[in-house]
């Protein structure tokens, strides 16, 4: 059964790294990881007891630990946040989803420029609903991770905004002065007039 599959998985994690050639002293990815995650958010979809979705979001974190930047954001996130925002989950699983959250986020290191909304357009709608939740221990877990959160989201939007700074300066760099000649604006830059949100402003 899905449950009996994640228990197993969790009980045979240090085995799982061992057999796919990984080292937790060396550190680093572990690519062959993701074939597990696969199996894991499958089963996690079927599984019954609250008890074995806490064990699945634990070993999601577990695979955040090990995986790369993309997949954390692209393969494991959604999945968390689709628990936390699901009413009928159990508080425990939302509780556990909100602590994977945070500490998948700290690992984050690099992202693209696409993604530096991921705070204001994706992440604080859902955890928006864990601070006004009656539950009290979602309301716990999203309290001790708010300082956590806070810090990361801050971090993204420096990165971001250093990272276009960077990608305007670069363009600039490699422009033809004599296409700013034939526009008749000497260091005019493309889309120059459009509207850009401000680090303030997103702040």
């Amino acid at each position: 059964t899905p449950d009996e599959c994640i228990t197993m998985i969790f009980a045979s994690k240090t085995r799982i790294l061992s057999q796919l050639g990984y080292s937790e002293e060396e550190g680093g990815c572990c690519p062959g990881l993701v074939n597990v995650m696969v199996m894991v958010t499958a089963c996690m979809r079927s599984v019954q007891s609250p008890v074995s979705k806490v064990q699945a979001v634990r070993l999601i974190g577990w695979g955040a630990s090990i995986l790369d930047d993309h997949l954390r954001m692209h393969r494991l996130l959604p999945y968390l946040c689709a628990l936390i925002s699901d009413d009928h989950e159990s508080s425990s699983v939302r509780a556990a989803s909100i602590t994977e959250v945070a500490e998948l986020l700290e690992r984050v290191k690099t992202f693209p420029i696409s993604e530096r909304q991921v705070f204001l357009q994706y992440l604080l709608p859902v955890l928006s609903s864990a601070a006004v939740e009656a539950d009290e221990h979602v309301c716990v877990a999203y309290a001790a991770h708010l300082g956590s959160l806070a810090q990361t989201a801050l971090r993204f939007l420096e990165e971001a905004h250093s990272l276009a700074h960077e990608q305007q300066r670069e363009r600039e760099e490699t422009r033809p002065k004599s296409l700013d000649q034939r526009e008749g604006t000497p260091g005019a830059t493309p889309n120059a007039g459009a509207p850009e949100v401000g680090y303030d402003s997103e702040l």
